[in-house]
């Protein structure tokens, strides 16, 4: 009895000190993820025509012309799902434009313009919207084959007057096309 009794207490000493100081093991997890795992359903194309633009100069407004992109998205999903929607997000937008310096052509020195100076918007049919940094813009959904979802949308690029000394503007737009589910 006194034997159990020793074991007892060694065991609940042994059990304090292994408490006490834990013995830790890092596990390195590491993953690729197969996105088709998760959704059977994705977006099949995604483009913007054109793909570059050549700004044009309108002296009656003392801008630049307004110009039309047309985004077409096809997908997978089904439209038999309605409570899906493609959304569009302006997620970067760089505009510069340059002054001649007093030198001539080519050696400019950089002004950089307010993002304002180029605003995007879109139009769903109904009402026309400008569209802000990374906040989705809903696209009218259409269905080119019957059966899966698709958009053919149409956005305007607008300008404001350039700054004063400009001879040269130009700058970037990055979309990113969404599926909500």
């Amino acid at each position: 009895m006194l034997k159990k009794l020793i074991l007892c207490i060694a065991l609940l000493i042994a059990h304090v000190s292994f408490a006490n100081n834990p013995i830790n093991k890092p596990l390195i997890v590491n993953t690729t993820i197969d996105k088709s795992a998760f959704f059977a359903q994705e977006i099949t194309r995604f483009s913007i025509t054109p793909s570059q633009v050549v700004l044009r100069y309108d002296g009656s407004k003392k801008t630049f012309q307004d110009t039309v992109l047309q985004v077409d998205i096809e997908t997978t999903f089904l439209v038999a799902d309605t409570s899906l929607n493609l959304g569009l997000l302006l997620t970067n937008q760089f505009t510069v434009c340059r002054d001649n310096g007093g030198s001539g052509a080519g050696s400019g020195n950089e002004l950089i313009t307010p993002n304002d100076f180029l605003s995007v918007y879109s139009n769903d049919g109904i009402s026309e919207t400008k569209m802000e940094l990374n906040t989705p813009v809903v696209l009218p959904q259409s269905s080119l084959d019957g059966e899966t979802i698709s958009s053919q949308s149409t956005l305007w690029m607008r300008f404001l007057i350039p700054p004063q000394n400009a001879y040269e503007c130009g700058g970037s737009l990055t979309f990113t096309v969404e599926m909500d589910v």
